[in-house]
């Protein structure tokens, strides 16, 4: 009877601190998401420090805090030994967590950016391939899974297929939508790489279709945030080179009319916010003069 007792207690204790996501680690994941998406990775790194410095954070947990302060050393210095051990670790975790393998999964896209610049585009494609194909990709979050859906689209874009990136990119946007809801600065970027694998795949009329859903998504939020704006000017010169290609020069004046208004009514912000956020801009609405220009003279 003792020892039935105490075999309950220690399974109920071990799936406590073996199994179990704790209330801090969760509140921490939370807010460094959120300051990853601004590439803030200092101060996510500061927090996890700390962190992985309490005494009452678990053994388990501080295993994992270590590893995602590799991953942010890395995303820092570009330091690829902070990467490598990072991802050799990350790997080797048995019956994985689910926030266990949403750092996995970013390690995945981290990598494969690498092998694309140091080797080539089509080892690239086969290594985030096998990110998609781990057992436990699904119990990732739902935005995670989008993130790599889209990455492997835009994998397989990189290596002229496409065809196959139309899907995996609206495996993405399926799962974006179904998240956030259409009207937000993320189905914006889906729309639009849509659109370029749809022009890639020689269907120009379904790709002016998601050049168009890109644009009206962010017109129609118009937050006047620096990076929607510029998200907003690459829509528009999109659009307006898919419309001459197929003499829609009317069509395509008309947007280039647009393109031109946003950019100088925002050009004093775009400045403010960063040399390369108003430069960037800025490129994206002479490209679209010299399309409409370069066509009609």
């Amino acid at each position: 009877f003792f020892m039935k007792r105490f075999f309950f207690f220690f399974f109920f204790l071990f799936s406590i601190l073996g199994f179990s996501q704790s209330k801090e680690l969760k509140i921490l994941l939370q807010k460094t998401l959120s300051l990853e998406k601004t590439e803030n990775y200092t101060a996510a790194k500061q927090l996890f420090k700390t962190f992985e410095k309490q005494n009452s954070t678990l053994i388990s947990e501080k295993e994992f805090a270590k590893t995602y302060l590799l991953y942010y050393d890395y995303m820092i210095s570009e330091d690829l030994k902070n990467l490598d051990n990072a991802f050799k670790t990350a790997q080797n975790w048995q019956d994985r967590k689910s926030y266990q393998t949403e750092l996995l999964l970013k390690l995945y896209i981290s990598k494969s950016h690498v092998i694309t610049i140091t080797k080539n585009r089509n080892e690239s494609l086969e290594f985030i391939l096998k990110g998609y194909q781990l057992p436990d990709f699904r119990q990732a979050k739902i935005e995670t899974k989008a993130n790599y859906l889209y990455e492997i689209g835009t994998a397989y874009r990189e290596t002229n297929n496409p065809y196959k990136a139309i899907d995996f990119y609206k495996k993405a946007l399926d799962l974006k939508i179904k998240e956030k809801g259409e009207n937000n600065a993320d189905i914006a970027i889906q729309y639009n790489a849509l659109g370029d694998a749809y022009v890639e795949n020689y269907n120009p009329t379904k790709g002016n279709e998601y050049y168009k859903k890109s644009i009206g998504v962010l017109e129609k939020i118009n937050t006047n945030q620096p990076n929607e704006i510029d998200e907003l000017l690459t829509g528009y010169r999109n659009l307006i080179r898919s419309l001459l290609e197929y003499g829609a020069i009317d069509e395509a004046k008309i947007i280039n009319d647009k393109c031109n208004t946003l950019f100088f009514k925002h050009k004093k912000e775009l400045k403010t916010t960063s040399q390369e956020t108003y430069y960037h801009a800025r490129q994206r609405q002479i490209a679209s003069n010299i399309s409409y220009l370069g066509t009609t003279g």
